[in-house]
C-alpha cells in the first residue's frame, strides 16, 4: 500500500457512527411520515363512510364557496328560489343581497376542495345546489379536513413523547374518542377548520419554543383561527400572553402575523360585503344572562351535552396536566393551553343557545379537543413507567366509551331525531337534563 492514499482515503471518508445517525434519523423521518398518510387515509376512510350528517348551521358553506369560484362574490342571490321555498336559516339581507351570515373563513377553506370538484362537473355541481343539495360534497370536504387535522395531531404527539405507541394511541382517541369524528367530520361546521388551525397552532407552538421565528407563523394560524370562528379568541388572547413572556422580539413577530391575517380578511370583507367585519363578530353574541349557570354546567355534566359524558376521556386529559404538575414539568406553555381550554367553556357558557341548538353532545367544545388531548400522553406514560395497573384499568374503560359514544352519533341516525323527537330541543330545554333519554343511547 503506497503511503498517503490511505490518508487520502481516511479524509474523504465519513464515519461510521454518523453514517449510521444519518440512515437512522431519514428511517425515522420516512417512518413518520407513513404513519402519518397511514392516519390520515383511515381517518377519511372512516368519517366518510359514517352515515350520519346532521346539516344546520353549515347548510350554505358550499354554496358559497361555489359562488366564490364560479363567479368571485359570496352573495347568495342565485340561489334565491332555493331561500323563497322557506330555506332562509343563516342567510341576511344586506340591501338587495343575500349572504350566508356564518364567518366567511369556513367557506374560504372550502374553496380549493370546491374549485376541484367544479373542474371535474361544474354543471353538474350547480344543478345539485340549485336543488338545495350540498351533499356527498360538503360531507367529504369534512371528513378531509378532519382527517388532515389528525395526521397534524400525529406530528403533535410525537413532539410531546418519545414512545411511538403513545403518540398513536393518543391520537386515535383525538380521531376517534372525541367531537371530531361526531361533529367536524360530520359537516362543515366552522369547528371544522376551527380544529384544523388549533392543532396546526399546536405544532407551532412547540417549534416557536425553539426558535422565535415561528411566532409569526404562530400569530398568522391563530389569527386565521379567529377568523374562522370567533370564539377562538379566548385561544389567541392565551397564545399572545405567553408569546410576550417570551420577548419583545418573539412578540413583535406573533403580533405581525396576526395583522397580516387581520388585514388581508378586513380587505377581503369590505370588497365583498362591503363592511370591514360581518355582524357575526359583534361581541354582543355572548353575554351574562340568566341560562349561564345552567350552562356553565351544563357544558360540562348535561346528559345530553355535558362534555365529562360525551368525552369520558376529558377527565383522564385533566388527571394528565395534574401529573405535570406533580412531576414538575409543567411548562409555561402547558399553562398556556389548559387556560385556552377552560375560557373557551367560559366563553361559550355565555352564549344564550348554549346547548348549541341541533347537534350532538357538546359542539360549542369540539375545538378544544387538540388542546385536551395534549395532556394524555403523561397519564399513558405513568400506566406504562410505575406499572400503574388500576390506572391502566381505567384509562382503557375511558378510551373505549369515548369511541363508542363518538361512533353512536357519527353512526346511528337515531342520535340526531333525539333533537326533534318528540319536541325539539330549541322549545323543550327541560330534555337536557333527562337522565332517561340520553342522546347517545337512543
Amino acid at each position: 500500500m503506497i503511503p498517503g492514499e490511505t490518508e487520502v482515503a481516511d479524509a474523504g471518508a465519513v464515519p461510521a457512527s454518523v453514517e449510521a445517525d444519518e440512515g437512522q434519523t431519514v428511517a425515522t423521518r420516512c417512518a413518520v411520515v407513513v404513519w402519518t398518510l397511514v392516519l390520515i387515509i383511515v381517518s377519511f376512510g372512516l368519517y366518510a363512510a359514517s352515515p350520519v350528517r346532521l346539516q344546520t348551521d353549515s347548510h350554505w358553506v358550499v354554496f358559497t364557496a361555489r359562488s366564490l369560484v364560479a363567479h368571485g362574490d359570496v352573495d347568495l342571490d342565485e340561489y334565491r328560489s332555493i331561500s323563497d321555498h322557506g330555506a332562509t336559516f343563516q342567510i341576511e339581507q344586506q340591501g338587495r343581497h343575500a349572504y350566508y351570515e356564518a364567518p366567511l373563513g369556513t367557506s374560504l377553506a372550502a374553496v380549493p376542495f370546491v374549485a376541484v370538484a367544479s373542474l371535474i362537473d361544474g354543471p353538474g355541481l350547480d344543478q345539485q345546489l340549485e336543488q338545495g343539495r350540498s351533499q356527498p360534497l360538503d360531507g367529504w370536504i369534512a371528513a378531509a379536513m378532519a382527517a388532515i387535522t389528525v395526521g397534524l395531531m400525529f406530528l403533535v404527539m410525537l413532539g410531546l413523547t418519545s414512545r411511538l405507541w403513545i403518540a398513536l394511541a393518543t391520537t386515535a382517541v383525538f380521531a376517534f374518542g372525541t367531537q371530531v369524528w361526531s361533529t367536524a367530520s360530520r359537516t362543515l361546521w366552522m369547528h371544522t377548520p376551527s380544529l384544523m388551525c388549533l392543532t396546526l397552532a399546536l405544532l407551532v407552538a412547540q417549534r416557536a419554543r425553539r426558535s422565535g421565528a415561528w411566532c409569526y407563523t404562530l400569530g398568522t394560524v391563530m389569527a386565521l383561527a379567529y377568523f374562522v370562528r370567533p370564539t377562538n379568541v379566548v385561544p389567541l388572547l392565551a397564545f399572545a400572553i405567553w408569546i410576550a413572556f417570551l420577548g419583545r422580539r418573539p412578540f413583535t413577530r406573533f403580533a405581525c402575523g396576526g395583522a397580516t391575517v387581520g388585514c388581508t380578511f378586513i380587505i377581503l370583507d369590505l370588497a365583498l360585503y362591503g363592511r370591514v367585519l360581518q355582524p357575526y363578530f359583534r361581541a354582543s353574541r355572548v353575554s351574562l344572562a340568566a341560562t349561564t349557570v345552567e350552562a356553565l354546567a351544563g357544558n360540562l355534566f348535561s346528559p345530553s351535552r355535558g362534555l365529562i359524558m360525551f368525552v369520558p376521556v376529558s377527565l383522564l386529559c385533566a388527571y394528565g396536566f395534574v401529573l405535570k404538575r406533580h412531576a414538575g414539568t409543567l411548562s409555561s406553555l402547558d399553562v398556556t393551553i389548559a387556560g385556552g381550554a377552560v375560557g373557551y367553556w367560559l366563553l361559550v357558557s355565555l352564549f344564550p343557545t348554549w346547548y348549541a341548538g341541533w347537534s350532538y353532545g357538546p359542539r360549542f367544545l369540539t375545538d378544544i379537543a387538540p388542546m385536551l388531548v395534549w395532556f394524555l400522553p403523561p397519564v399513558l406514560e405513568s400506566v406504562v413507567i410505575r406499572r400503574r395497573v388500576a390506572l391502566g384499568v381505567v384509562v382503557s374503560i375511558a378510551f373505549v366509551a369515548s369511541v363508542a359514544i363518538q361512533a353512536r352519533g357519527s353512526i346511528e341516525q337515531s342520535t340526531a331525531d333525539w333533537n326533534w323527537t318528540p319536541h325539539s330541543i330549541d322549545v323543550d330545554q327541560a330534555r337536557l337534563w333527562d337522565f332517561e333519554d340520553l342522546q347517545f343511547l337512543r
